[in-house]
Order: C-alpha cells, then sequence, then structure tokens
C-alpha cells in the first residue's frame, strides 16, 4: 500500500489517481486495524508506487518487532497525527507543481518535437496537471500493446508501441520520461534506440541525463 510519508507528503501528487485514492500511515492503519482487533507485527518499506509498505497483521496477541515501532515513532516525530500536517500537504504539492512549471516553461523547447517515454497513469496526472500540455508537437512511446493507437487521456495525440517508432528516435532531443519508477532500463532502452539528447525526470526530483 502506498506510503504518505513517501509519496504525497513528499509532493509526489503523480501517484494519486483512479486505483491509488488512499495514501496511508502507521498512525491511521493502526487505529483502522485496532477497530478488527488485529495488531501490526511487522512492517517492511519497498520501492513499488514511489514508496509503499508491506504489513504483517494478526489477531492473536503479539509482540511487534522493533522496526514497527520506528516507523511509528519516526511519524509522531513528523507530526502526522496533527491534522495542520495534513492541511500543508497541498500548499506544497502546489508548490512542486509551480517548481514543475518553471522548469519546463525554461528547459522544454516548445518549437521543437517532444517525446513522452511511457504512457502510465502517473504520467496521465503529470501531463493533465502541468504546463507540458501547452506543448503543441509531442509523440508518445510505450510497450504496452494495449496502448498502441489509443489516445493519451486528456491529449490529441495517440500513444505508439515502441517497436512502431524505431526509426524516429534520433529526430528527437528532448524527452520527458513519464516512467520514472523504471528510470535504469528506460534511459538504457534509449540509449540502445539512437536517441540523443535530453531527458527529463521530475520524479522523485528533477534531473536531466544527457544521451
Amino acid at each position: 500500500m502506498a506510503y504518505a510519508l513517501e509519496t504525497i507528503l513528499k509532493s509526489k501528487f503523480d501517484t494519486i489517481y483512479h486505483e491509488h485514492v488512499f495514501n496511508h500511515t502507521i498512525i491511521g492503519l493502526k487505529n483502522m486495524l485496532r477497530r478488527a482487533n488485529f495488531k501490526i507485527e511487522n512492517i517492511e518499506k519497498i520501492k513499488t508506487q514511489g514508496g509503499s509498505l508491506r504489513i504483517i497483521a494478526r489477531k492473536n496477541n503479539h509482540k511487534s518487532k522493533e522496526n514497527y515501532k520506528n516507523f511509528l515513532r519516526k511519524e509522531y516525530n513528523k507530526k502526522l497525527d496533527i491534522k495542520e500536517t495534513y492541511k500543508k500537504m497541498g500548499l506544497l504539492i502546489k508548490k512542486k507543481i509551480d517548481s514543475i512549471n518553471k522548469i519546463i516553461d525554461s528547459r522544454i523547447n516548445f518549437k521543437k518535437k517532444l517525446l513522452l517515454v511511457g504512457a502510465p497513469a502517473r504520467g496521465v496526472i503529470f501531463y493533465n496537471t502541468c504546463n507540458i500540455r501547452y506543448h503543441q508537437n509531442i509523440y508518445c512511446v510505450d510497450d504496452s500493446k494495449t496502448k498502441d493507437g489509443c489516445f493519451f487521456p486528456g491529449a490529441n495525440f495517440r500513444i505508439i508501441h515502441t517497436k512502431k517508432f524505431l526509426k524516429k528516435y534520433s529526430k528527437f532531443s528532448q524527452a520527458i520520461l513519464l516512467s520514472w519508477n523504471y528510470k535504469k532500463t528506460m534511459i538504457k532502452k534509449l540509449k540502445s534506440l539512437n536517441f540523443i539528447g535530453n531527458v527529463y525526470i521530475f520524479f522523485p526530483k528533477f534531473e536531466i541525463v544527457k544521451i
């Protein structure tokens, strides 16, 4: 399950969409599970969805492991049990979007073609939230056969399967990696497909990969 401390509380707003509307905290889960007479035994943090939790909870009486207590202690230190913390969240996300738009407006050349790499749901949120939606010459590639030929949600261009685009990568000099959670794999693939230029990555932090 998506961990709020690693997702929305770090302004990763692109992780919030139709099938991922919940971002949990240990404090919230502890209280929710207690109502069903469950108690958290152990917690593991994993990389899925930009930062998630794998939780083991049981009904039987048991002693919680130390890492669970450490997670809980960290959340209380960050005041995740106080409403004001969540009220500030919206302001942090707005600040993040404003920062992204400044980067887009200053670094993306709107007169040149732009390649969007990947068409995940998180990429749809990013596109429809930020200024990149005003770019008039966008192409999007994705490895999914089911997305091939479909319109990119909220846009007037279609998604193209990676293999159908093989001879065109060299004609682009700027790209945005929407599938940022597969950064290493996608950058390696772009290199093999003769893309030469800048790849902009906005999450979890902004960086430019030059190929």
